[in-house]
């Protein structure tokens, strides 16, 4: 069971404008605690955030007539950031090697596989299902390798949070909300495999034994 979100209205966009704010005010700190090597990440993260606007605040628009309705979709499928300190030291500090890459792959190519898109309530059961697996079988992966795999991690949560809180707000508009939590499924599930190449741009900072990411990103809270 996944534990209540805070809602808010237009809660894409507002989790964007905190990673953005979260990830300039750490910026210079990783950079100079890597003698310059987390630059290039945390640029290209506050670039690739700047690039999402557009797709948040579309779907933040369009949930907004469920909202009037009575109807919060979009308004907790986003984890607030609650992040720890830039100091904290990553728990792992292995290589990311050319294995790792290939496990998330295949995990990645596995669930994409076992999902179908078309737009039914039973289809976004499915999804929420596939991927609390795919979560767990990250972390293992992350366990096995002794890497962190904090993006990946975080965008097959933000998928189950969309499937699952989706379920739950189709019931209350007669399924007529299903296509768009689809959408947003599918433009996480597209977004996976880059996920990966960030993680492993950050896995070179926590070798140094500087946590860029692990330390910025928030995560799902579960009661099992």
């Amino acid at each position: 069971m996944i534990k209540e979100q805070t809602q808010s209205h237009w809660a894409f966009s507002k989790h964007l404008t905190e990673a953005i704010h979260v990830n300039k005010l750490r910026r210079q700190y990783y950079s100079i605690r890597t003698n310059g090597r987390s630059l290039l990440l945390s640029n290209l993260l506050i670039l690739l955030e700047y690039f999402t606007y557009p797709i948040a605040y579309y779907f933040d628009w369009r949930g907004l007539a469920y909202q009037r309705r009575g109807v919060p979709l979009f308004t907790s499928e986003f984890l607030p950031m609650d992040i720890v300190s830039k100091k904290h030291s990553p728990l792992y500090t292995s290589s990311f090697g050319l294995s790792t890459r290939k496990e998330l792959n295949q995990l990645i190519e596995n669930f994409k596989n076992n999902i179908n898109s078309n737009p039914t309530l039973e289809n976004l059961k499915a999804i929420s299902q596939c991927s609390m697996r795919l979560i767990h079988n990250i972390k293992k992966v992350q366990l096995k390798n002794t890497v962190h795999l904090s993006m990946t991690l975080h965008l097959a949560e933000s998928i189950y949070l969309v499937a699952s809180k989706g379920v739950l707000h189709a019931r209350m508009c007669e399924e007529a909300s299903v296509p768009l939590s689809m959408q947003l499924i599918q433009i996480h599930s597209i977004a996976l495999k880059s996920a990966i190449k960030l993680d492993q741009l950050a896995n070179r900072c926590h070798q140094q034994g500087v946590g860029i990411l692990v330390n910025d990103l928030p995560t799902l809270q579960t009661d099992h």
